[in-house]
Parts: structure tokens; C-alpha cells; sequence
């Protein structure tokens, strides 16, 4: 890694990562970060090299890597990376290892460089696209500044044909994106009481 830190982790010499400074005090309601703390993961850069067992976390109010070093410098990972595998499933509470990629078809506000979590990955992927805004407030005489964070969701079928496309909710929505399967996801869906108007419903009928 390089950067303006003599601390950087000198196995990641592909990746680039500036130091992290905090400016103003907040107190903090909410999280824009994936997971709120640093877990391990590990990172896969654009050429391919992964680099196993870094702690790291997203920041999804910029959309950026963050990474902790050993000695404990934080720094954001600028470029190269294009996968993240989240690897303590125990500390994630979860079943699985999460997983965050970039290098999808731009729409809406996203572009190459935007992270989506990828919940299925096999002919069809359905991705998840998470944002975070904030609104501040202070109170008088009191020059902590209070932070509430939302975190937001939209979800993306990317197709074979590589053309992305947001999930609306509904089962003929979605259907639609899938002319040729239209009578088998129809009656795929009646036959499990898809409605198709939540996460679950969309894994089921990409699975």
C-alpha cells in the first residue's frame, strides 16, 4: 500500500490508501458503515491478488473501503480494490460471508466504482445497493454536535447480458425483466406465494 502514512501495511503495495482525519466531534445515532466495526475480510484488487485476513469495514456515505493496519492507522483504499469478502461470520452474527463487489453497468447514481452486495451470484445476481445520509443537530450550549444516520436500500438484477435493472416491487415488475421465463416465473411464484415486493421473494425467483 502507499500513502502518506510510513505505517501503511507493506504487503498491499497494489492498493493505493490515504490516512484518515477525524475533523468535528459528533455524537453519533446510527452507522454508515458495513459492518459498524472493523472485521476481517479479504480484499481482491482489480489484477486479481487477494490479500486475506485485513480488517476493514465500508463506508457507505462515499462509497469507500476503510482499512486498520496493525499498528492501528486507518486509512481509505482509493483504488484497485474490486471485491470484498467479509470472512468472521461469528463476529457478523451471520451464516454466510458476505460479499461486496464493484465493476457492475452504472444506473442511476451508481457507477463502475459503486459496491453492491451480491446475494446471489449465479446466472441472474441480485444485488443489494445500500447509501447513507445524516442530519446534524446541536443543541444550545452544547457544541457536541448530534448525527443521526439513515442507512437506505435499493436492489439490482443484473442480467446475463450484463444490462442492469432496478428490482421494483411487484410481481409483474419483475417478471418482465424476463420475457423468455414468463410463464415459468409465473407460475413459480404462484406456487410459492411470491409476491415479489421484498428480498426474500427476489432470491428465491433468481436462485
Amino acid at each position: 500500500m502507499t500513502g502518506n502514512s510510513s505505517n501503511a501495511m507493506p504487503t498491499l503495495t497494489d492498493v493505493t490508501g490515504k490516512p484518515v482525519y477525524l475533523k468535528v466531534e459528533y455524537n453519533m445515532e446510527g452507522t454508515p458503515y458495513f459492518p459498524e466495526n472493523y472485521s476481517k475480510a479479504d480484499i481482491y484488487t482489480k489484477t486479481g491478488i487477494r490479500h486475506k485476513g485485513q480488517q476493514v469495514k465500508l463506508d457507505f456515505f462515499e462509497n469507500k473501503v476503510m482499512l486498520k493496519t496493525k499498528d492501528g492507522t486507518e486509512l481509505e483504499l482509493v483504488s484497485s480494490v474490486s471485491k470484498i469478502i467479509f470472512t468472521d461470520t461469528f463476529v457478523l452474527a451471520t451464516v454466510s460471508t458476505p460479499l461486496f463487489q464493484n465493476g457492475f453497468p452504472a444506473i442511476d447514481i451508481q457507477n463502475k466504482e459503486t459496491f453492491y452486495q451480491v446475494l446471489d451470484s449465479g446466472h441472474v445476481k441480485l444485488l443489494r445497493y445500500t447509501s447513507a445520509t445524516y442530519s446534524d443537530k446541536s443543541e444550545y450550549g452544547n457544541a457536541t454536535i448530534k448525527r443521526e444516520i439513515t442507512q437506505k436500500q435499493s436492489w439490482y438484477i443484473l442480467l446475463p447480458d450484463n444490462t442492469i435493472h432496478k428490482a421494483e416491487k411487484g410481481k409483474d415488475s419483475f417478471i418482465a425483466l424476463f420475457p423468455d421465463k414468463k410463464t415459468e416465473l409465473q407460475q413459480y411464484a404462484d406456487q410459492n406465494d411470491l409476491k415479489c415486493k421484498k428480498e426474500s421473494d427476489w432470491m428465491m425467483m433468481v436462485a
